[in-house]
């Protein structure tokens, strides 16, 4: 469930709707790691085949890791667009890993 939106980000959604642009809200609190975050803008993007993004979130005072969150979130959409990984590969972005995808 999302929780309530203000600030910049109420704004943001508000504006998407006025002027009819697609909006995605991610809830952190509800992702289970970045690649659950990831869905969501590549939904938006495959119906929308957005080329500019606006990313909203609280200020740091009020969730200091939000802006590594959303940094996670928006590479890991762009490094799935840029390499073609379908929605459902998994990526081990691990130390070790090296970004490559996971059975």
């Amino acid at each position: 469930m999302m929780g309530h939106l203000s600030g910049g980000t109420r704004l943001t959604h508000d504006l998407c709707g006025l002027v009819n642009r697609p909006c995605v809200l991610i809830s952190a609190r509800e992702d289970t790691g970045s690649d659950c975050g990831c869905q969501g803008g590549l939904e938006v993007h495959d119906d929308n085949r957005i080329e500019t993004l606006n990313v909203a979130g609280p200020r740091a005072s009020r969730w200091v890791g939000g802006y590594s969150y959303a940094a996670d979130v928006v590479s890991g959409v762009i490094f799935r667009l840029a390499t073609g990984l379908r929605r459902d590969e998994a990526v081990d972005d691990s130390p070790a890993g090296g970004s490559i995808p996971r059975a």
